[in-house]
């Protein structure tokens, strides 16, 4: 069997850009509804949105469940499961501006200040991930994770660096989600869809 020539491989990837080009991985843009109580306004969201350095549209799998008919198992596909982490990288501005929120918002649901420890309920706030065109004007696609909180704010490393210069701090930030959807297809367990 003959290798298939570099021009050939060119041409079908020339085919593939023009029918459907490929999505690169630094398209999105993510933005975060969170308390509006806590500061999580427009403005907010979209400093957020500016800060996030990296995050995944999450996964989800279906679990197969098993039925026996005559001796024989057989497997079934059974309910979606959802992965229900979500991490994702924020740059840290001089004022830890975005920082402060964060901790405000995992503070109001597990704090030492008030009594019981704060706010146990399913949140009601939301992520929502866009996949974007090459030049990031147009949103291509949305995905909603409903249900979303705050789980853990990772460490401020902080270190001397001997040339005067340094690298731009990042903190990694994960949160929990109840279900994720496609926003075109309509929040699933909204009975008006």
């Amino acid at each position: 069997m003959s290798r298939p020539s570099d021009k050939h491989l060119s041409n079908f990837y020339a085919n593939i850009m023009r029918e459907n080009a490929l999505l690169y991985k630094y398209q999105f843009l993510v933005q975060l509804m969170g308390p509006a109580d806590l500061g999580w306004n427009n403005s907010a969201s979209q400093n957020f949105s500016y800060y996030v350095q990296s995050g995944s549209i999450p996964g989800t799998k279906l679990v197969n469940g098993k039925t026996v008919f005559f001796g024989t198992e057989f497997r079934i596909p059974g309910v979606k499961q959802f992965e229900h982490n979500w991490q994702t990288e924020i740059l840290i501005d001089q004022d830890l501006t975005i920082y402060k929120k964060l901790e405000a918002w995992r503070d109001s649901i597990s704090s030492l200040r008030i009594d019981g420890g704060g706010i146990k309920q399913i949140q009601p706030y939301k992520a929502k991930i866009s996949t974007l065109n090459p030049d990031h004007q147009t949103i291509n696609e949305s995905y909603i994770l409903e249900g979303l909180w705050i789980k853990s704010l990772g460490d401020i490393n902080l270190a001397y660096q001997n040339n005067g210069g340094g690298d731009v701090l990042k903190i990694p930030a994960e949160f929990r989600y109840q279900y994720v959807y496609r926003e075109g297809d309509g929040d699933p367990l909204d009975a008006s869809n």
